[in-house]
């Protein structure tokens, strides 16, 4: 039972706390940065403009000649500073909630939309903004907790010797794949998404080509030379208390699972192709992985 083989793992309720009081800790940081920042624009914006008033204030008041026309300008700076001071107090808010989103949009790596402040519906922009920053915080937790899974797997194949021959991330935190040295021409294919951690022994070359009939034989020697490998690796992993387990497929060795991986661009297989080759068992989706360069290796 070495042929390929995946698992789903995702953190314990512990370290999800964990993860989301650090991501709390950060982002409220970063908010208060971004705050303490536009309240400063802010001051200088407003003492112009008090300046500015002020001056358009002295001339209109030497202009009015009639004690009348003074007395209707007095009231209605009254009135309109009620409103205006209300307004300012809405600024205050709305620059405060707008720092908080836009970290939150950093942490959860999506493009923060662009507000502008609306006195008009300033309570309906409001609620819309509290909205976006939760789902973005739902979002960056989750990522931060993919990213973590993804560390503890590469963390404990590395603790078992194993070298990387070519590395590429593919989303944030969620997707990786790589290749792990494994004798002569042959290699550990790793492809990581979503939590899913799908392992294959897999011959390489520098260019595409189809298996021969001698390297599908010697894979499937190799797949079964790696099952004691991989009964440590997954031992390992269910003693990290960080860690929950889940199987998604464990293939026998097989010769009919043997293929060649091109190092040299690694056309590495989506859950689609796996999901084709394996059978309905793994059910997952993944965006086509580039072919731009990352790191030591082109994958």
């Amino acid at each position: 039972m070495s042929g390929p083989k995946c698992d789903f793992f995702e953190l314990s309720f512990e370290e999800k706390e964990e993860i989301a009081k650090e991501q709390q800790r950060r982002i409220e940081e970063e908010a208060r940065r971004r705050h303490e920042k536009r309240l400063e624009e802010e001051r200088r914006r407003r003492e112009e403009a008090r300046r500015r008033k002020e001056e358009e204030r002295r001339r209109r008041e030497e202009e009015r000649q009639r004690k009348i026309e003074e007395q209707i300008r007095q009231e209605k700076e009254f009135d309109d500073g009620v409103d205006q001071i209300m307004i300012e107090l809405e600024m205050q808010e709305f620059l405060e909630l707008i720092s908080l989103y836009e970290a939150a949009a950093d942490a959860a790596n999506t493009e923060p939309l662009d507000y502008e402040f609306d006195s008009t519906n300033w309570e309906a922009q409001k609620e819309e903004i509290n909205s976006q920053i939760e789902t973005l915080m739902e979002k960056a937790h989750k990522l931060d907790c993919k990213e973590r899974v993804n560390e503890i797997i590469v963390e404990t194949i590395a603790d078992m010797g194993y070298e990387v021959m070519a590395e590429r991330p593919i989303d944030k935190g969620v997707s990786m794949a790589r290749l792990y040295r494994y004798g002569d021409e042959t290699a550990l294919s790793m492809i990581a998404h979503d939590g899913k951690f799908t392992f294959e022994v897999v011959a390489t070359d520098s260019k595409d080509r189809v298996v021969s009939e001698n390297e599908a034989i010697e894979l499937e020697e190799k797949m079964h030379g790696f099952c004691e490998d991989y009964r440590e690796l997954m031992d390992r992993i269910d003693r990290d208390d960080r860690l929950k387990r889940r199987e998604v497929f464990h293939k026998p060795a097989d010769k009919k699972y043997a293929r060649v991986v091109n190092s040299s661009v690694y056309n590495s297989k989506t859950p689609k192709e796996y999901e084709k080759k394996y059978g309905e068992d793994y059910n997952g989706e993944i965006s086509t992985i580039s072919r731009r360069n990352h790191g030591k290796g082109i994958v």
